[in-house]
C-alpha cells in the first residue's frame, strides 16, 4: 500500500498492491490483487483474490468485483459486511502480535528461541519429575493467542 486512503475496518490480502487509491470503511481487497493509481472501492465493496483494477477505475459501495481486468461480479450483502468485518479486527489484532515481535531486539529473539528449544525437550515425563513452581508463568503461543481472542469461531473468510 503506497499514497493512498484506507478507511476503517478494511481487509486487505497478503501480496496485494494498493498504489494511490482510496478504499472506503468495511471494504476487501482480495489477495494478490493490483489496484491501480486513481482507483477508488467504496464502502463495503469487495475485490475478489487476483483481480486487477485499472487505474482510474471505481468500485461502487457494496458491489463485488473480480477478473483481469475486474468487472462488477455481484453485490455484497450484510453477511459479507459481517465476515469483513471480523477479519478485520482479528487481522488488526495479528497485525500487533506481528509489530510487537517483528521490533525485538536481537537478544531477545535469541533467548526465546533458547527458550523455546528448552521447551521442545522437556517431554510429559520429564515434566512431572519436576516440583511445581508457582511463580512459573508458560510462554506465549499464537494458538494460544488465537483461542484468547476467538479466532477460531471467525464464521467465515472473505472471498
Amino acid at each position: 500500500v503506497s499514497g493512498s486512503t484506507i478507511g476503517e475496518s478494511v481487509l486487505i490480502g497478503a501480496s496485494a498492491i494498493v498504489v494511490d487509491a482510496t478504499v472506503e470503511n468495511g471494504a476487501s481487497i482480495g489477495m494478490g490483487c493490483k489496484v491501480g493509481k486513481g482507483c477508488s472501492i467504496g464502502r463495503g465493496a469487495i475485490l475478489t483474490a487476483g483481480s486487477v483494477l485499472r487505474a482510474g477505475t471505481s468500485v461502487p459501495a457494496g458491489e463485488v468485483w473480480g477478473g483481469s481486468p475486474a468487472s462488477k461480479v455481484g453485490v455484497a450483502g450484510e453477511a459479507e459486511a459481517e465476515v469483513i468485518a471480523d477479519n478485520a479486527a482479528l487481522s488488526g489484532l495479528l497485525a500487533e502480535v506481528h509489530a510487537e515481535e517483528a521490533w525485538k531486539e536481537p537478544r531477545l529473539i535469541d533467548q526465546t528461541l533458547f527458550d523455546y528449544k528448552i521447551k521442545r525437550a522437556h517431554t510429559p515425563e520429564y515434566i512431572s519429575t519436576l516440583r511445581e513452581d508457582p511463580k512459573f508463568t508458560p510462554m506465549p503461543t499464537l494458538g494460544g493467542f488465537l483461542e484468547d481472542v476467538n479466532a477460531y469461531d471467525v464464521k467465515s473468510v472473505p472471498k
